[in-house]
């Protein structure tokens, strides 16, 4: 759902104002959302639709850009130079106008050391002026984020290590 443009109190559909909403036809659950590009990315628990403004009558249109892709918490996914990057269940994908799996030479190393009970603590954030997406994340011992991971994503190079954060 969304409100009314010249009214944010506005919820309601009705000719005169902008407000909606769609029901998106995959997913039980909304997890995350983000500003990209020109368009908002929404992952459900099992699906990546984006939202796009398209002016009235509809205001905003949905187009589902992939099944059997999820995000790991609301906060794992972060945006540099118009692509979004995001830890899903169990690797790392990127969205540039489709959803693509990131080559990980320690996605071993981490999904087979995170906590998934507290997997909505994680955090991912960019680091742009070394051209990096980090991760913070609880290891499998952790009930709060201890371990990161980072992405290079201008050479591809992956980092990890150890962090205590709450």
């Amino acid at each position: 759902r969304w409100c009314s443009s010249e009214d944010i109190a506005e919820w309601e559909p009705r000719r005169d104002t902008t407000a909606g909403s769609t029901r998106l036809s995959s997913g039980s659950q909304i997890i995350s959302a983000i500003r990209a590009r020109e368009e908002t990315a929404i992952w459900t628990d099992k699906t990546l639709y984006t939202m796009a403004f398209t002016g009235p009558p509809y205001t905003f249109g949905f187009t589902l850009m992939g099944e059997s892709v999820s995000i790991v918490g609301p906060n794992a996914a972060a945006e540099s130079r118009n692509t979004l990057f995001w830890m899903d269940i169990n690797e790392f994908k990127l969205y540039n106008g489709s959803v693509t799996s990131i080559p990980c030479t320690v996605q071993n190393y981490v999904f087979n050391d995170i906590n998934l009970e507290q997997r909505y603590k994680v955090v991912g954030f960019t680091n742009v002026r070394y051209n990096e997406i980090w991760w913070l994340y609880p290891s499998a011992n952790s009930n709060e984020n201890d371990r990161y991971v980072i992405l290079n994503y201008n050479d591809g190079t992956w980092c990890v290590g150890t962090l205590d954060r709450t």
